[in-house]
């Protein structure tokens, strides 16, 4: 019982961890879209 509740934890974490990082990575993509695309235009 005791060990399910752990491996349980152990995968709310690395989930969160995964979710984590995928939306650090979307929010550097979306970072570098606008300053590659979105700025120069409003720049010009």
């Amino acid at each position: 019982m005791f060990l399910g509740w752990q491996i349980d934890l152990v995968n709310s974490l690395f989930l969160s961890t995964r979710v984590k990082i995928r939306v650090c990575v979307l929010v550097v993509y979306d970072t570098q879209l606008c300053y590659t695309v979105v700025c120069p235009m409003v720049l010009k």
